[in-house]
C-alpha cells in the first residue's frame, strides 16, 4: 500500500499520539471480548476482533510493541527508526491482499549444554500482523484457557506453577504418582490444518502466518504443513491453545461424564508443553498416559518415550528446574542437580574465560547470581546456593592462582579477597570492598503467593495490575530499586531492615505532591498503623506554636532515660524471655528452632495466629512482639516455613568490622616513634568513634 503523505505530516501524527488512551481503547475493547468469549457469543467476537485490529490507535500500538524489542529485522533488512516510518508502517497494517514473507532462520548454540536452537525471525512489518492480530485472539483464548497453564500468560509465571505443586502434592491423602510428559518437537509438530479449523481468528490471516516459510542460508524452504515459528509473536499463545482442554479430557477419561470425580486424582498442571499429570495409582496414572497420547494424536503430536515416565513422589520428581519429592510426610522442593552443575558450569565458564576487569567479573557473576537465586529462593534451596557458593570460589581461586603461578597462594588470596566480620572471604576490589562477589546463602528464602486461577487478566485488571505491583515492590524492581537503595533496605517509619520475608510496601513522603521515585519511601506493611505518628514527626517546627514546643517538652522530660523502658518491657515476666535467654547464651552463627521447641523455652503455647501468619513474626513499634527476641540479641529472621513450624535466624553485626592487627606488629620489634604514632592515632580513632 503506497502512501503518499509527507514524512513531515507522518512524523508529527506519531509523536501527537495519546498512548495511554491508545492503550485503554485497547483494554476497554478486550474486556467486551473477554466477556463476548465467555458467553460464546461468535457474532459478537468476530464484530469487536474486526474492531481491534482496524483501529488505527491500535495498530500504533502493535508497531510501537515491535520497535520496541531487540531482536534483529527479518529477510528485507528493514527497521523502523524514525517517526514517519513507523507512522507509515501502522497506515499500512491492513488485512486487504496480505502476503507474508518468509521469516528469516539463524543458528544459535546454547553456550552451558551445547545444543543448537534454530529461531526465525519474521519481518518487522509481519512481526506488527503478528502483534495486532494477537490483540484480537489473545482474549479469546484466555477466556477458555486452562486454570492450571501458567507459561504464556498475563500474570502468571512459572512461581505460581511451582505453587500449585506444592498444593497437590502436601496433604495426608495427597497423590503418590506424577506423569511427567514431554512432548517430542512440539512447536515443530503442530499441524496447521488442526489449528486452521479451530483456532479462533481470521483464517486467511493464520494462513499466511503458516504458511510463509523460511530462508536459510540464502535458501528458501517452504511450509510442509506443520510446525510454528517460536520467534512469531502468536506462536507461544497458538500453542497454549492447542493443549487446552486437556484436562478436561483427562478427568472424562478417567471418570467418565456421569461418575463423580475426585478432583485431586487426575490433577493437571501445565507449563506451555512441560505437563505434570498427579494421580492416586499406578493404574490411573498409565491410564491417564494413554488418554494424554490420544488427546495429541488429534493434534499431529507425540509424546517423547524417552522423556515421558510416571514417578513416585516418594523417590521425587523434576519440574521447571526443581526436584520435588515427599519425605516423612513433608514435601520438600530444591533445584535440581542438573540446573545445579548447569549454572555452575555457566560460572566456572564466565570465570575461565573473562578478560574485562575484576569490577565487571564481579557485576557479571553478580548479575546471574541474582537471577538464579531470585527463581530459586521459593524453594528449599539453601543446600544448593550453599553448593553453588563454594564452586564459585573455587573457580575464581583457581583463576587467580592461573593468573599469578609464581606468588604463593596467601598472597594471592590477600590480593583478591579479603575477610569479614563473621570470618568468611569475599572476593572484591581491593580499592572498594563493597564490590564484591554475592553469596546465594545470604539469600533469604520465601515462599510465593499464588494466582488466582479463576482470575481473568482482561476482566480483573485492577487484581492482574496490583499483582505486578506488589511483585515489583516486593523483589524491588524497575524504579522501586532506587528507593531501596536510596533507604539502604531500611523501613522508613521504624528505621530497621527490611527483612525478605516481610510485606513491604511503598507510601508517599509528602502527599501535597504528586507520586514519583524522590517522593516515595518503603516501609514495612506492619508499620501503616504508626503512620500519623511519623507524619507528625516529621512537620516542620517551625510551624509550631510555642505552647505545641512546650508541651512536647514536658513529654520528653517525662520518658525515662533511653533503654530504661527497652530493659522494662524486656524482663523475665516478657512472655518471649525464655527465647530471647536462649539466643542470648547462643554463640551458633545459625540457629534453627521449630515452633514446639520456641513454646517449651517460653514455657507457653503461641498464638494461634503464629502458625498462620507471617505478620505474627515480624517486627512492630511500640509492641513487644517475638521479633524482639532475635533482633535483640543481634540475629535477623533468615527462613521461616510455616507449613514445616520452623524458623531459621542468622547472626547480623551491622556496621561492625573484626580489626586484624598485622604480624608485623605482633611478632617484630616497632621502633619507638612508630609505636608513638600508633598510639597517637588508636586514642583518635577511639575518641572519634566514641569506642
Amino acid at each position: 500500500m503506497n502512501i503518499t503523505f509527507p514524512d513531515e505530516f507522518l512524523a508529527e501524527q506519531w509523536d501527537s499520539i495519546d498512548w495511554d488512551a491508545a492503550a485503554e481503547k485497547l483494554a476497554l475493547l478486550q474486556e467486551k471480548l473477554t466477556i463476548a468469549a465467555f458467553g460464546r457469543k461468535e457474532k459478537t467476537i468476530r464484530k469487536l476482533q474486526y474492531q481491534i485490529v482496524n483501529e488505527i490507535d491500535i495498530k500504533c500500538l502493535a508497531v510501537r510493541h515491535v520497535v520496541a524489542s531487540t531482536s534483529g529485522p527479518g529477510i528485507d533488512g528493514v527497521r523502523w527508526r524514525t517517526s514517519a516510518e513507523k507512522m507509515r508502517a501502522a497506515i499500512a497494517l491492513n488485512p486487504k491482499d496480505y502476503k507474508a514473507q518468509p521469516m528469516r532462520q539463524i543458528l544459535l548454540v546454547v553456550k552451558n549444554t551445547g545444543k543448537e536452537r534454530r529461531p526465525r525471525l519474521p519481518t518487522y512489518f509481519d512481526r506488527a500482523m503478528n502483534v495486532l492480530y494477537g490483540y484480537a485472539l489473545i482474549p479469546v483464548v484466555e477466556a477458555q484457557a486452562e486454570r492450571k497453564s501458567f507459561a504464556f500468560r498475563q500474570g502468571r509465571s512459572s512461581q505460581d506453577a511451582h505453587a500449585y505443586v506444592l498444593e497437590a502434592l502436601k496433604g495426608n491423602n495427597a497423590p503418590e504418582y506424577v506423569v511427567c510428559a514431554d512432548i517430542k518437537s512440539y512447536f515443530a509438530s503442530i499441524q496447521h490444518s488442526w489449528l486452521l479449523e479451530h483456532a479462533p481468528m481470521d483464517k486467511k490471516i493464520l494462513a499466511e502466518f503458516l504458511r510463509a516459510g523460511y530462508v536459510f542460508a540464502g535458501e528458501l524452504f517452504p511450509s510442509d504443513g506443520e510446525g510454528i515459528s517460536e520467534g512469531s509473536n502468536l506462536s507461544p499463545y497458538l500453542g497454549n491453545f492447542v493443549l487446552d482442554g486437556l484436562q478436561k479430557y483427562i478427568y472424562r477419561g478417567l471418570y467418565g461424564t456421569s461418575a463423580p470425580q475426585d478432583y485431586a486424582d487426575g490433577n493437571l498442571i501445565r507449563f506451555a508443553d512441560d505437563i505434570r499429570i498427579f494421580v492416586r495409582t499406578k493404574e490411573k496414572g498409565e491410564r491417564a498416559i494413554e488418554l494424554l497420547e490420544d488427546f495429541l494424536a488429534e493434534r499431529g503430536l507425540r509424546l517423547s518415550p524417552e522423556k515421558t515416565m510416571l514417578c513416585n513422589i516418594n523417590e521425587g520428581m523434576t519440574f521447571l528446574s526443581r526436584t520435588y519429592i515427599r519425605k516423612g510426610g513433608h514435601i520438600y522442593s530444591y533445584p535440581s542437580d542438573a540446573a545445579v552443575e548447569r549454572f555452575i558450569a555457566e560460572l566456572r565458564e564466565v570465570i575461565q574465560t573473562n578478560t574485562k576487569s575484576q569490577r565487571a567479573l564481579i557485576e557479571t557473576l553478580n548479575k546471574k547470581l541474582k537471577g538464579w537465586g531470585a527463581y530459586h529462593r521459593y524453594s528449599d534451596a539453601e543446600e544448593a546456593f550453599r553448593r553453588v557458593d563454594a564452586a564459585v570460589q573455587t573457580a575464581l581461586l583457581d583463576a587467580a592462582m592461573a593468573k599469578h603461578p609464581k606468588l604463593p597462594k596467601p598472597k594471592v588470596i590477600s590480593r583478591y579477597w579479603y575477610r569479614e566480620s563473621d570470618g568468611r572471604h569475599s572476593f572484591a576490589l581491593p580499592d572498594d570492598k563493597s564490590i564484591r562477589v554475592t553469596r546465594l546463602a545470604d539469600t533469604i528464602l520465601l515462599q510465593h503467593s499464588k494466582v488466582k486461577t479463576n482470575a481473568n487478566p482482561f476482566v480483573e485488571r485492577d487484581y492482574t495490575e496490583s499483582r505486578g505491583h506488589e511483585r515489583a515492590i516486593k523483589n524491588v524492581t524497575g524504579p522501586y530499586k532506587a528507593i531501596w537503595e536510596r533507604q539502604n533496605g531500611r523501613c522508613h517509619y521504624c528505621g530497621r531492615p527490611i527483612l525478605g520475608d516481610q510485606v513491604r510496601t511503598i507510601v508517599q513522603l509528602d502527599i501535597s505532591k504528586p507520586p514519583s521515585v524522590k517522593n516515595s519511601a518503603y516501609i514495612h506493611k506492619i508499620c501503616v498503623v504508626n503512620e500519623f505518628e511519623l507524619i507528625r514527626t516529621a512537620e516542620d517546627i517551625t510551624s509550631m506554636r510555642p505552647y505545641d514546643v512546650l508541651k512536647a517538652l514536658e513529654e520528653i522530660s517525662d520518658k525515662p532515660e533511653p533503654g530504661t523502658r527497652r530493659k522494662r518491657e524486656i524482663n523475665e515476666k516478657w512472655k518471649h524471655y525464655g527465647f530471647k535467654k536462649y539466643l542470648s547464651d547462643c554463640t551458633a552463627a545459625s540457629v534453627t528452632l521449630t515452633f514446639r521447641e520456641i513454646e517449651e523455652l517460653d514455657g507457653q503455647p503461641m498464638a494461634a495466629s503464629a502458625r498462620k501468619s507471617m505478620g505474627w513474626w515480624s517486627p512492630r513499634t511500640n509492641c513487644n512482639t517475638i521479633a524482639e527476641a532475635w533482633l535483640t540479641e543481634g540475629y535477623v529472621l533468615h527462613n521461616l516455613d510455616l507449613e514445616k513450624e520452623k524458623i531459621t535466624l542468622r547472626r547480623k553485626e551491622e556496621g561492625i568490622a573484626r580489626l586484624q592487627v598485622p604480624r608485623a606488629l605482633l611478632e617484630k620489634k616497632i621502633p619507638e616513634n612508630a609505636i608513638f604514632e600508633l598510639e597517637t592515632h588508636m586514642d583518635y580513632i577511639i575518641k572519634k568513634y566514641g569506642l
